[in-house]
């Protein structure tokens, strides 16, 4: 698997362990600023963390340690281990680059019209013979293009 998947793959159980737990980006990113840090931190540094964490959950160039680290902080949390076994470790299906993601990605959809974007890019993928590698952004409707 190359290097920009597994990045993919590890934002995206990041983010569904998050889901499980009921945890916010920002308040995963407060605990863990809070817990990895010896000092009193300041409000505006908790802010400045939380929208790096983010940015790093959706950066394809973001560091794989540092998402491993993201990871084992969650996995290893307190409410993460009161889950029980029916939730612990579990994982996510790995995107592979093939066309055969759409189901996974489909499975994660939030909402119905993300559901009918994603079909309409996978025929679109099938028809012309294109990678499965595209985002879904949402339209500015004040935009004029």
């Amino acid at each position: 698997m190359n290097r920009k998947l597994e990045i993919l793959n590890l934002q995206r159980q990041i983010k569904a362990d998050l889901k499980i737990l009921n945890w916010s980006i920002a308040s995963f990113s407060s605990k863990y600023l809070i817990d990895n840090n010896e000092y009193d931190v300041e409000e505006y540094d908790v802010k400045t963390f939380q929208e790096r964490v983010k940015k790093q959950l959706v950066r394809a160039t973001t560091n794989q340690e540092l998402l491993l680290k993201y990871n084992n902080f969650i996995r290893n949390s307190d409410e993460y281990k009161k889950l029980g076994d029916e939730y612990a470790q579990r994982d996510i299906q790995p995107l592979t680059g093939f066309i055969s993601d759409y189901v996974a990605l489909l499975n994660e959809a939030q909402d119905e019209t993300e559901r009918k974007v994603l079909a309409v890019a996978a025929a679109h993928a099938l028809s012309v013979g294109t990678a499965w590698d595209f985002h879904v952004t949402p339209i500015n409707h004040d935009d004029y293009y």
